[in-house]
């Protein structure tokens, strides 16, 4: 399953184009579409570019797991990453910011990535997981100020 980018700002990418996102093991699948509506032969879909990230299960293994205070279950969604990915130019540098659900220790917790150069050759300019105790964390959501913090 992909996730669209979406801007988070009045300043669009250099190329008007639309980034999507897939997870794999241990890394991020990045594809990039271009439409061009005037010349219809000169839209492009490239991809994928293959982004290594820190190893990572999905939690759940992408099923249902994640206790509830009732004793019910729910699905973790880890089969797919969280909306949205969100678009930033900054300026001096492009970045997407998007998250998942992981397993981390007994439980699970938000892993999230901020990708640099999406219009190039990107790389991860900073990524962790957010699972400060033993409870679940899951279905996160992350942005990006004008000031590029997370």
């Amino acid at each position: 399953m992909s996730l669209r980018s979406g801007w988070l700002d009045l300043r669009p990418p250099p190329v008007r184009r639309t980034i999507r996102f897939t997870s794999a093991p241990n890394s991020l699948q990045l594809y990039k579409f271009h439409v061009d509506f005037t010349t219809p032969a000169n839209s492009t879909y490239t991809g994928p570019t293959n982004i290594p990230v820190a190893a990572f299960s999905p939690l759940c293994a992408g099923g249902t797991c994640v206790r509830q205070p009732s004793g019910n279950q729910l699905d973790s969604l880890a089969d797919r990453l969280m909306y949205r990915l969100a678009y930033r130019n900054l300026g001096s540098h492009e970045s997407l910011v998007v998250n998942h659900s992981v397993v981390s220790g007994t439980t699970g917790g938000v892993r999230w990535y901020e990708i640099q150069n999406p219009s190039g050759t990107p790389v991860v300019a900073q990524q962790s997981t957010f699972a400060p105790d033993a409870s679940y964390r899951w279905m996160g959501s992350i942005a990006m100020d004008q000031a590029g913090g997370t």
